[in-house]
């Protein structure tokens, strides 16, 4: 891979990481209503992850299938890198079962 192409895997990678993240949010508020920990509120509720995460998800489309970029490349280096993790963290998970 050349160096644009590393770079843009390395932005895909860090976005759905906050992809993950900002789905998180409102799962983990609704486990936590009934603690201490529930004393955190947004500030403007379950509308600012939602945001996030069309935002992180619009900014990754415009990447994917921008003008200048190419974007079935993209994905499919994208796609062995996911299967290489996890089949390197296969036996790990196998051995705690």
């Amino acid at each position: 891979l050349d160096f644009t192409q590393l770079v843009d895997l390395s932005v895909i990678f860090v976005a759905v990481q906050y992809l993950s993240t900002t789905a998180a949010v409102p799962v983990l508020r609704g486990r936590g209503a009934s603690s201490e920990s529930a004393a955190f509120r947004l500030p403007a509720g379950p509308a600012l992850p939602a945001a996030g995460f069309v935002a992180v998800c619009v900014l990754v489309a415009l990447r994917l299938f921008g003008e200048q970029s190419d974007g079935l490349a993209l994905l499919t280096h994208f796609s062995a890198l996911v299967a290489l993790g996890l089949l390197a963290a296969l036996p790990s998970y196998l051995r705690r079962r």
